[in-house]
């Protein structure tokens, strides 16, 4: 896991369930990033990858965009699924993980802005308030986990289940980015082929303070899109 510490930037974390992502296929997809990821610095000599060089800034938006390939995969990974554990389809389930964020924030004085929580993994948009914010992010996690992982068992009488992989994800959002990633947050239920009406999904919680700016536009095409008359197929 990578172990870098919340702080005022703001941080998009995806996590799973145990077991949801052919441990195969995760293999594969690891060792084309390696492999990616070394082509990319094979292009660039060890000084051009340093801050003060020239180049660095080409060299780290061609690795950005080898993580965000490993990324998209990863996550069409989760989506295409069609076996495994899906237990977070349970709206209950969701319920636990969405208030043990909330809770989270309170505690640790953060900006949750966004949660989707999908049927074998969760995303979650936040930032730390205060700029000197140091908070350890493998700690969180791990709280997080394992309060989350005995309420889900409880729920469904399954004592002992392991709940969750130990694998997050977490990537920071560049400045000017916030709208875009907040988009594929909250667009996931309908890439995934689960709703179309993303904003009364029941795993969706977004912070009220994005309504005005960010949700009410979203909405406004939510409801254009679906009072659309649908085109009538075509002719053979």
């Amino acid at each position: 896991m990578n172990t870098r510490p919340i702080t005022h930037q703001l941080v998009h974390i995806t996590y799973r369930l145990f077991d949801s992502i052919n441990s195969l296929a995760l293999a594969e997809l690891g060792e084309q990033f390696e492999h990616a990821s070394n082509e990319v610095k094979a292009r660039y000599h060890q000084r051009d990858r340093q801050p003060t060089s020239l180049r660095h800034q080409a060299y780290r938006a061609e690795m950005r965009q080898v993580n965000m390939a490993y990324y998209l995969s990863y996550e069409r990974l989760l989506d295409g699924m069609t076996d495994g554990p899906f237990f977070l389809a349970d709206p209950r389930a969701k319920k636990i993980v969405i208030d043990s964020w909330l809770h989270i924030g309170r505690q640790y004085d953060l900006s949750i802005y966004a949660i989707c929580v999908m049927s074998n993994h969760v995303h979650v948009l936040l930032r730390a308030n205060d700029v000197n914010a140091c908070i350890d992010l493998e700690m969180l996690m791990e709280r997080h986990k394992r309060f989350t992982g005995r309420k889900i068992n409880e729920l469904h009488d399954a004592k002992g289940r392991r709940v969750w992989a130990e694998d997050p994800f977490d990537k920071d959002v560049r400045h000017g980015k916030f709208g875009l990633v907040l988009n594929y947050i909250l667009n996931n239920p309908k890439k995934a082929g689960i709703t179309d009406d993303i904003l009364n999904f029941s795993g969706t919680w977004w912070d009220p303070r994005l309504e005005q700016e960010y949700i009410t536009p979203l909405r406004r095409t939510q409801c254009s899109a679906c009072g659309r008359p649908k085109r009538a197929p075509h002719a053979i």
